[in-house]
């Protein structure tokens, strides 16, 4: 299911930088989970994953080739996947390419998982769910992102954090 996210380019992230615009931007992603968890609607954790410098959303969804299809995989298995493409990229919003940084990316991670939380992002053909608990995982320098968003946002609680290489 498409959900998107409005977010603000800015940087409030431990790691200085300049290079923030403050506009809005919209973060388009997908939810992948399985249809009677996200029904239920009630006590779900939700995994944000953030792709690395060369790659989409589509990273986590690679449907083209048999087996690589992580989110889905992973909602066989009883996860919802929360699957974005980071500012500048495929369908998301794309500020000038230097108004961009690192801690801006987290900034924009943090405000993605508050808006997971508290349900208040936009998703197709339904109400936004409200995730009880938000897992922040990344590629490459999605990692890194996850990463300084959880160092940088205690607040968040963030319930887990993955890293891939």
């Amino acid at each position: 299911m498409g959900v998107s996210f409005s977010v603000e380019n800015v940087n409030r992230s431990a790691l200085p930088c300049s290079q923030t615009d403050g506009m809005r931007y919209t973060i388009a992603g997908e939810s992948v989970g399985p249809a009677d968890l996200l029904a239920r609607g009630t006590d779900l954790t939700a995994t944000l994953y953030l792709h690395e410098f060369s790659f989409g959303k589509f990273f986590w969804n690679f449907d083209a080739v048999p087996g690589y299809d992580y989110a889905t995989t992973l909602a066989r298995r009883g996860h919802v996947s929360i699957i974005v493409d980071r500012l500048g990229y495929d369908q998301s919003g794309h500020p000038p390419g230097d108004k961009s940084c690192l801690g801006g990316q987290a900034d924009i991670a943090s405000q993605i998982a508050r808006q997971l939380k508290a349900g208040t992002y936009t998703a197709e053909s339904r109400a936004p769910i409200r995730f009880e608990r938000i897992v922040l995982a990344g590629h490459s320098v999605g990692a890194g992102i996850a990463e300084l968003a959880t160092h940088s946002f205690p607040d968040l609680d963030i319930a887990g954090l993955l890293i891939f290489a």
